[in-house]
């Protein structure tokens, strides 16, 4: 992946969950409207050049639930998550 601002080489450090949607359920037995968040896995890549990190937010299926803890378990099996040092600006 090259990086947006500087035209480098970004590297690849890991894994990290994003909140691909949020929508509104209503819940009967309350009876209110309850915020629902669906998350997903991104890969993280930085730039030492620039000292920024990109989120390449996967589109399968597979890399999205309702449920953080999955996906958390998900990461794990896949090889972790992304360690970000300190002074580096995520771009969304």
């Amino acid at each position: 992946m090259k990086c947006p601002m500087c035209g480098g080489d970004m590297k690849f450090v890991g894994w990290d969950i994003v909140v691909r949607d949020v929508y509104y359920e209503y819940d009967e037995f309350e009876d209110e409207y309850e915020q629902v968040e669906v998350y997903g896995i991104a890969g993280v890549y930085l730039c030492d050049n620039c000292r920024i990190g990109i989120l390449d937010v996967m589109d399968d299926d597979e890399f999205v639930s309702e449920y953080y803890a999955e996906l958390e378990e998900k990461i794990e099996q896949m090889g972790g998550f992304a360690k970000i040092p300190e002074g580096y600006t995520l771009l969304p």
